[in-house]
């Protein structure tokens, strides 16, 4: 891939959030290519097993073995001041939508956006929140619909 192209994934999820402009959220798989491009174009937001860094930019994506990665892109919305889309790579924390439709991956990838937001503020991982059942109750209880499109 020359310097002026961009990986295919990209234009795949820009033409993905032009034709459902009434969801906020993609769950797709990518290789560790993708991710590394998006590393280096600044879209990495977070990753599942680490702290998260919501909102802020991750740099440097080490190749892992694996071949593909889950992840969660969030849309770019300038206005609220996220001029780049946001990926959380969902590396060991469960990745499959309760639908294949792009609203039931919009619903699971808005879910899973604002339980990181809740690890982030308390300063462990999506995925150690996710493993301690009182917590993840607590941290359900605390997001909801209409708080979570204006969240960064």
């Amino acid at each position: 891939m020359t310097q002026k192209q961009a990986h295919p994934t990209f234009t795949h999820v820009r033409r993905h959030f032009a034709k459902h402009a009434d969801v906020e959220f993609i769950v797709l798989d990518v290789s560790a290519d993708a991710l590394a491009e998006m590393s280096d174009a600044g879209w990495i937001a977070a990753f599942a097993t680490k702290t998260s860094k919501l909102g802020r930019r991750v740099q440097g994506v080490q190749r892992f073995g694996q071949t593909t990665h889950s992840i969660i892109v969030r849309r770019a919305n300038a206005l609220a001041g996220r001029p780049l889309p946001g990926v959380l790579v969902m590396d060991g924390a469960p990745t499959s939508p309760q639908g294949k439709t792009p609203q039931a991956k919009d619903g699971f990838g808005r879910s899973m956006w604002g339980l990181a937001q809740v690890a982030d503020a308390r300063g462990v991982s999506l995925v150690e929140l996710i493993m301690d059942p009182a917590a993840l109750a607590t941290a359900s209880a605390m997001i909801t619909p209409s708080e979570l499109p204006n969240a960064s």
